[in-house]
């Protein structure tokens, strides 16, 4: 008996979607990051320079291991600790002299231990000596090298003194207000000018909180299960919320000047200069896109199928997006087409367009099979059966399905619930019925492909007047991932797939 379909695609706010959501173009190189980091607290000559307590080094140490969780190439691989001044000019020489450093990269650089207003203290340095002999300007060393690379961002923390000396040499070269950064360029120190810093003050530790803050997530979610077309938009809205929450440089430097503030041994923090708004420790997710299958409203459409023509290849429509097609089953295609020109009883309208598996062969296989691959990978992937309409007494069919999501090594992602559904017999209790459209959520990380299969068959003989899940919008969610440790309290990696 032949079974009578009809589809209907709602309309998801399209129009307001696809304004934020717009066509993905290629990503381009990864955002290059690049780090300094050097604690000193073992200096020689303590009566002019006291030693340090430990809290300085250990805190180098724990500022290095963050910024490489955040994806930060950390000089040398590690803190560099007590320095004196041959080894602290060759470090910071070397550093800015690396080849693989280009203009618009994203730099931070923290100095923990002795200073003065401008200058920076190795273990070494002796009372009496020039200036030139003891002491390290900032901003002939950090700040200017800086300048010439044309950062898109660069973060220079300064965890120390800021004195005015005015007993020995050091005052010839002291600055009596802190030069001027450069574009894009953020100085942030621990104390104002003239001011001592406290070493084990909540500063530092502040800073690292922020640094790796994980904001709170929405538990709403998605149910699989007869979810209507709302879904997929309240999905969406979710997910923009969730992209608002995330923190840039200027709001981390803001809480954290508050916040140290209040400590038990509490810090008065200044910071100078201006970053921009798209400077991200860790960025917020990228822009939801929405894919729905239609034809676009211009001269040269991005997806068209003639009147005669029964369907077209999705591939190149897909590929626009990112998003390749692969592991099809032999003698099938993956294809976009207008349902009327498949289904008789298609009415209601005759614009809408599905993605579905068809081919000769469908009815010759116990099943049929093809992969979306993302590139790059998502974050989270959603997706709507269509909503079927029953158009008399007949009923309808549609197959037994479901869909797996996969990491780049091919290693399966588990979902919170199974990604898929049996075969669907509807009859409706009057003439005309319909099964509700249904929106199915993946998350991820590193959502690198989805494989779908489907089967048309019901007591091992075909049954469904079509062989594979039909698909009318997409949600694709691109961005960072954030890999937390079992008690969700510690960052662990940072996903740069941009």
């Amino acid at each position: 008996m032949m079974l009578r379909v009809s589809v209907i695609f709602g309309l998801l706010l399209g129009a307001i979607l696809m304004a934020d959501g717009q066509q993905w173009t290629a990503p381009g190189p990864p955002e290059q990051r690049f780090a300094l980091v050097i604690g000193n607290a073992d200096y020689r000559y303590t009566r002019t320079w006291p030693k340090l307590p430990d809290e300085v080094t250990q805190q180098a140490q724990q500022m290095a291991a963050t910024l490489q969780v955040l994806g930060f190439k950390v000089y040398k691989n590690q803190a560099l600790l007590n320095q004196n001044l041959p080894e602290m000019r060759a470090a910071l020489d070397a550093f800015f002299e690396q080849k693989e450093i280009q203009d618009g990269a994203f730099f931070w650089v923290f100095y923990a231990g002795h200073g003065i207003e401008g200058s920076l203290i190795p273990v070494d340095a002796q009372p009496g000596a020039s200036y030139s002999d003891c002491c390290l300007s900032l901003k002939e060393k950090i700040l200017d090298p800086l300048e010439d690379y044309h950062p898109k961002a660069a973060v220079v923390v300064i965890n120390a003194c800021r004195d005015k000396v005015e007993t020995n040499d050091y005052s010839k070269r002291s600055f009596d207000e802190i030069p001027e950064p450069g574009k894009n360029i953020y100085l942030a120190f621990s104390t104002h000018s003239g001011n001592p810093a406290v070493a084990q003050s909540a500063y530092v530790p502040e800073l690292l909180r922020y640094m790796t803050m994980k904001k709170e997530q929405s538990s709403a979610h998605i149910e699989t299960e007869r979810a209507s077309v709302a879904a997929l938009t309240n999905y969406i809205s979710i997910l923009k919320d969730q992209q608002r929450q995330a923190m840039n440089v200027q709001a981390i430097f803001s809480l954290l000047d508050q916040q140290a503030r209040s400590g038990q041994l509490p810090s008065d923090p200044i910071t100078y200069g201006t970053i921009p708004d798209s400077a991200y420790l860790i960025p917020p997710d990228g822009s939801v896109q929405y894919i729905d299958f239609h034809e676009a409203d211009n001269d040269v459409p991005d997806f068209y199928v003639s009147p005669d023509q029964r369907d077209e290849p999705a591939a190149p429509y897909l590929d626009k997006y990112g998003i390749s097609v692969e592991k099809v089953t032999s003698g099938t295609n993956v294809v976009v087409t207008r349902p009327s020109l498949l289904y008789s009883a298609f009415s209601e309208s005759g614009a809408a367009f599905v993605m579905l598996q068809e081919g000769d062969n469908c009815n010759d296989v116990e099943s049929v099979t093809y992969t979306l691959k993302f590139s790059p990978p998502l974050k989270e992937f959603a997706f709507s059966r269509i909503r079927l309409v029953a158009e008399s007494k007949n009923g309808i069919s549609h197959p037994k399905w479901e869909a797996h999501a996969y990491d780049p090594n091919g290693k399966e992602i588990q979902q919170e619930k199974f990604i898929g559904e049996e075969l669907i017999t509807y009859i409706p209790p009057v003439n005309k019925g319909a099964v509700p459209e249904s929106t199915f959520h993946m998350r991820g990380p590193y959502i690198s492909s989805v494989t779908f299969t489907s089967s048309n068959r019901r007591n091992c003989c075909p049954f469904a007047a079509f062989c594979s899940v039909q698909i009318s919008r997409m949600g694709l969610v691109r961005g960072p991932s954030l890999l937390m440790s079992p008690d969700e309290q510690k960052l662990q990696s940072v996903a740069w797939e941009q």
